[in-house]
C-alpha cells in the first residue's frame, strides 16, 4: 500500500482559546481604597500617639527640673535666713542675718518671697548690695514687715528678680508662723501645656 506524501502544510493548527481579562470592578477598587486608608489612619495615629507621648515626656522633664531649681532655690533661702519676718498667704518675709550686730532688721538684711498671682511667676525682693547707709534703715522687731516690704518692693532701694515662671500658685506655712517659728512650708504648683504638678518642700532656718 503506498503511503501517502507527507505535507506539512496540510497540519490543521487549532488555536488556543484566548483568555479572558478580568477587569476590576468598581465595588472592588472601593474597597480596596477604604482598606487603605484604614491603615494610613491607623499608622498615622500611632505616629502621633509616639510623638504626643514623647513630647509630654519632655515637658514632664523640664517641669520636674524646672522645680528642682526653684526648691532648691527656696529651700536654701529658708536655711540661710535667722528669723521668719512675716508669712502671709502667698509670701513668706525673711531676716537673712543681722551683719550690724544690732539685733534689729536692716533693710539690707531683709528678703520678701512672694508669688505675683497676676504674672504667674515667683519673685524675690532685696536691697541690692552696697545700699547706701542712709537707705538702710533699721527697724524694731514690732514692726508689720508684710505691709514695710510690700509698701518697698519693686523700688530702687528694694529690688525684685523673677525666679521661676508659670507657677500656677505658691502656698507658705504654717498660716500662724511667727519669728519663733524654726520650721517653714510650702506647696508650689507649675502649669504648662502637658498639664500641671504640685510640689512640696520643707526647711528649716539656720536661727540667730
Amino acid at each position: 500500500m503506498a503511503g501517502r506524501a507527507f505535507h506539512p502544510g496540510s497540519i490543521v493548527r487549532r488555536e488556543r482559546p484566548a483568555r479572558r481579562v478580568r477587569g476590576v470592578s468598581l465595588v472592588e477598587l472601593v474597597l480596596a481604597l477604604a482598606i487603605t486608608s484604614l491603615i494610613a489612619s491607623s499608622i498615622a495615629g500611632l505616629v502621633y500617639s509616639v510623638y504626643q507621648s514623647q513630647h509630654d515626656q519632655q515637658h514632664l522633664r523640664r517641669r520636674n527640673s524646672r522645680a528642682e531649681v526653684v526648691t532648691a532655690r527656696l529651700d536654701g533661702a529658708i536655711r540661710s535666713s535667722a528669723m521668719v519676718l512675716a508669712v502671709g498667704a502667698d509670701h513668706v518675709v525673711l531676716w537673712k542675718t543681722d551683719t550690724n550686730v544690732d539685733r534689729k532688721p536692716n533693710l539690707s538684711e531683709i528678703q520678701r518671697i512672694e508669688w505675683d498671682r497676676a504674672g504667674r511667676r515667683l519673685r524675690a525682693y532685696e536691697a541690692p548690695a552696697g545700699l547706701a547707709e542712709p537707705e538702710d534703715p533699721a527697724y524694731e522687731l514690732t514692726s508689720d514687715f508684710a505691709q514695710v516690704t510690700a509698701g518697698l518692693k519693686g523700688t530702687p532701694s528694694f529690688e525684685g528678680q523673677t525666679w521661676c515662671q508659670d507657677v500656677a500658685g505658691w502656698q507658705p506655712g504654717p498660716a500662724g508662723a511667727s519669728q519663733a517659728t524654726r520650721m517653714l512650708y510650702y506647696t508650689i504648683t507649675f502649669e504648662d501645656p502637658a498639664g500641671t504638678s504640685t510640689f512640696r518642700s520643707t526647711a528649716a532656718l539656720r536661727g540667730p
